[in-house]
């Protein structure tokens, strides 16, 4: 019997000593980007490379693995279709189609490894009862590879806060969106016009629009995967609901407990910022306090 792509792959990958890590750099090395999800899938077989892109990952890791040339790719096939897939047409339960599409996202969101952020604005806002009512994203990217056409944004809620939805998007238009309320997270797809080739820069605009009525807001956070030259995050109190008390925050790793790195001094009209150069990949954010 004839050995599977994942059965092939993960056999190899136990041969060669390399580990995922290990995989991904010598990937990159040959600008090839994919993410550590998407390559664990594909070594248990939970999806296959379909797109463009993945393909040509398939073809490195013939040469990084020492395989014959053509090896992995024939076990594709000419029609390849992730089993999960399967599995999960067949499958009645909402929780398990949810956790096929949730696997799905993650290897979508492979295509963020492939693009640059170069700068990074967020703007919140915040009403008269202390609640945030919108964030605005702004982030200018740069493709690193040929084909790109996506971006995969999500919000992870804070303790006790609702889930936003998914508002105005300039730049991209909106694709599927998922919304896990069990780990309390959103995630959307934005599509772009065309393909972007390797160089080109595309500047993208959404915004997360909040539930009223939820009580008080006290923390606002953005996570950067890979970092970004600039990062700036602005503030808007309402005049009537200023809080006395305002710190930028940072945390580089989940293992490390964030810190108040400086106090931020809200003006009278009710507006703070700050800006980063050369931000480093982590947890930024802001956090204040009423009383």
């Amino acid at each position: 019997m004839t050995a599977t792509f994942h059965e092939t792959l993960h056999l190899a990958i136990t041969h060669s000593g390399l580990s995922l890590e290990s995989i991904q750099r010598r990937l990159m090395d040959r600008k090839i980007a994919v993410s550590l999800a998407s390559l664990s899938y594909w070594r248990r077989g939970r999806t296959r490379p379909e797109r463009r892109t993945s393909l040509a990952a398939v073809t490195a890791l013939e040469e990084i693995l020492a395989l014959p040339s053509g090896s992995l790719r024939r076990l594709l096939g000419k029609a390849p279709q992730p089993p999960g897939q399967e599995w999960a047409m067949r499958s009645s339960s909402f929780e398990e189609k949810l956790e096929w599409k949730l696997a799905t996202a993650e290897l979508r969101a492979e295509t963020n490894n492939a693009l640059a952020v170069i700068s990074v604005e967020i703007d919140v806002h915040l009403g008269p009862d202390r609640q945030q009512v919108r964030m605005v994203n702004r982030r200018l990217l740069m493709s690193l590879a040929d084909g790109i056409n996506r971006y995969v944004t999500r919000y992870a809620a804070e303790p006790g806060e609702e889930l936003p939805v998914l508002g105005a998007v300039h730049g991209a238009t909106t694709g599927e969106q998922l919304r896990d309320l069990s780990r309390q997270v959103n995630s959307a797809e934005l599509c772009f016009d065309h393909p972007l080739p390797a160089g080109e820069t595309l500047h993208l605009e959404w915004t997360w629009e909040f539930p009223l009525g939820l009580g008080t807001s006290s923390v606002s956070r953005t996570v950067l995967s890979g970092g970004a030259r600039t990062l700036g995050y602005r503030l808007f109190f309402h005049p009537d609901a200023i809080p006395p008390r305002c710190h930028r925050t940072w945390r580089p790793a989940l293992a490390v407990p964030e810190e108040r790195v400086a106090e931020l001094r809200v003006g009278p009209r009710g507006s703070t910022h700050y800006l980063l150069a050369d931000a480093s990949a982590g947890w930024h954010g802001v956090v204040w306090d009423w009383a």
